[in-house]
């Protein structure tokens, strides 16, 4: 539900007000939306932001909700040109749920590795969004505390950092770019075990 205004010939709309957002199902409309999320199914999803116009883009501030069991706050800016800068607060992610956004496309669908990933250029889209867990399960490894994730897109290609400190640290920074009917992967892995 969107309470506010709007101004038809602005970009964006030129909204201005508050946007709340609630599913039974927090999957099903984040597929809606094409976010690959594969933890989220079957769980509830809530959340709120104050939406406002800025520079001629679209600034979401004060979010905050949960999704697939887990609290999230943050902020979004998307510029005119269509740049998006996030960065989301939560109380956990799954690596699941990283690679997922990093990598599948976004088109809803969490089975295909192999589809294009153009979509989100395709739409005029780049940037970077950094996630801020105050966990990070690690896929059976033990769980790490303050580490900070960052996805970027933009041209061809798709780029994932994961950086966490200490001796037991997470240190990966990986692009995907696409070539003919397969990928480049390039990048660097610390990943204790």
């Amino acid at each position: 539900v969107f309470e506010g205004t709007a101004k038809v010939l602005q970009p964006f709309l030129g909204v201005s007000g508050r946007l709340n957002v609630q599913a039974d199902d927090g999957q099903a409309l984040l597929r809606a939306t094409g976010v690959p999320i594969v933890t989220a199914a079957g769980q509830a999803l809530d959340g709120s932001a104050v939406v406002a116009a800025k520079d001629g883009g679209l600034s979401f501030i004060d979010i905050e909700g949960h999704a697939a069991g887990r609290r999230f706050a943050g902020g979004i800016d998307v510029s005119v040109d269509k740049r998006v800068m996030a960065d989301i607060e939560t109380d956990s992610i799954d690596v699941r749920d990283v690679v997922s956004l990093a990598f599948l496309p976004w088109e809803g669908r969490v089975d295909d590795a192999g589809a294009s990933f153009a979509d989100l250029t395709s739409k005029g889209l780049a940037g970077e969004v950094f996630v801020r867990p105050t966990l990070f399960e690690a896929g059976g490894a033990e769980a790490l505390e303050e580490v900070v994730i960052g996805f970027g897109f933009g041209g061809d290609e798709r780029r994932l950092n994961i950086t966490s400190p200490g001796e037991k640290g997470v240190q990966a920074d990986v692009v995907l770019k696409p070539r003919g009917a397969s990928y480049d992967l390039s990048g660097s892995l610390r990943w204790p075990l």
